[in-house]
């Protein structure tokens, strides 16, 4: 499998001194009286999750959207087994009066999404950082391959889930929102700005206007036509698909942390994650939007370019997102 992700982290260095002075915090605390110890114990134990670690939930991945089958309870809804959206961002500013748990198949879990209801509406199952989920549990992993999805309910290990251990991670600043750059090949791009990360299969992700002209100019040297249509940017040519995929450039987002805007991951995306074929083998459909500030206050990464990673390591509890290759 191809390496999508290259690592600017210095969270690792900061994980092994915390080890280092915690094993001294503990050793302190041993040395306490046991009433004390015991307190520690005890609060410790408070904090941990009611919903089982390491819970496996199967996601239906459609053309247009990911969705997790279930039930809600009260079933005084009337509305049997249901397939929601997952949602990555959203307010979780929902008015219904009663608690409503949605339970995924084959589970005896109870997510509680009385935040997602408005009158009689069901907006679907929120993993967003303000979600009533994110507070009943530590993290999410969010896995995808483009022919299956998955999530993993508060992963005791997602260190091992990922190929050589290693999770990219940036800081969330908003909701599901992260602060990073887009840059085309040598093109790096000085600007940077708050990216939203989308689960949606249906939208395409969205870069710069300058970055997408100059890919636009790069595919017209290819010898292509790039036009728009209610599809997307249809490109035609040649034996498109294989010319494009030779010649075009990488994408890469790169995500930062600190107020110094320091970079801890590349995320690099190769010509055929965005580029589709068609049935006419002269055309090809450029699976990239460019960014129009009149619609969003913020760059799109939607699951178009997301399910070329293949995971999402949700962390509530630190506030921060990571993305990684699956062992």
């Amino acid at each position: 499998m191809r390496k999508k992700i290259f690592v600017t982290n210095k969270f690792e260095k900061f994980n092994l001194i915390f080890f280092h002075y915690s094993i001294h915090a503990l050793e302190f605390f041993h040395r306490m009286t046991t009433d004390i110890t015991l307190y520690f114990v005890l609060v410790i134990s408070a904090s941990s999750s009611a919903i089982p670690r390491d819970t496996l939930i199967p996601l239906i991945e459609e053309r247009w959207t990911v969705r997790i089958g279930g039930h809600l309870e009260p079933d005084i809804f009337n509305r049997g087994h249901i397939n929601p959206f997952v949602q990555f961002d959203c307010d979780g500013n929902g008015y219904y009066n009663t608690t409503v748990s949605f339970v995924p198949d084959n589970t005896n879990i109870r997510f509680d999404v009385s935040d997602q209801f408005g009158g009689s509406s069901f907006y679907g199952v929120c993993l967003s950082y303000r979600s009533r989920l994110s507070q009943e549990i530590d993290s999410i992993i969010y896995r995808s391959d483009g022919r299956a999805a998955s999530m993993i309910l508060d992963p005791t290990n997602a260190i091992g889930l990922a190929r050589d251990g290693i999770i990219s991670y940036a800081q969330v600043i908003v909701d599901t929102k992260v602060r990073g750059r887009v840059s085309i090949s040598n093109m790096t791009s000085d600007v940077f700005t708050l990216i939203k990360i989308v689960p949606d299969m249906k939208s395409f992700s969205t870069i710069p206007v300058v970055e997408f002209r100059a890919l636009q100019a790069r595919i017209r040297e290819i010898g292509m036509t790039i036009y728009s249509s209610r599809n997307g940017w249809m490109i035609r040519g040649n034996d498109c698909y294989n010319q494009l995929l030779d010649q075009l450039p990488n994408l890469c987002y790169s995500l930062v942390s600190g107020p110094n805007n320091n970079v801890t991951t590349d995320l690099v995306f190769v010509p055929e994650d965005f580029i589709a074929q068609t049935d006419d083998t002269s055309g090809c459909i450029l699976e990239l939007n460019p960014f129009d500030d009149r619609q969003h206050t913020e760059l799109h990464l939607t699951n178009k370019l997301l399910r070329h990673l293949g995971g999402i390591h949700l962390d509530y509890a630190n506030n921060r997102v990571g993305f990684f290759d699956p062992v």
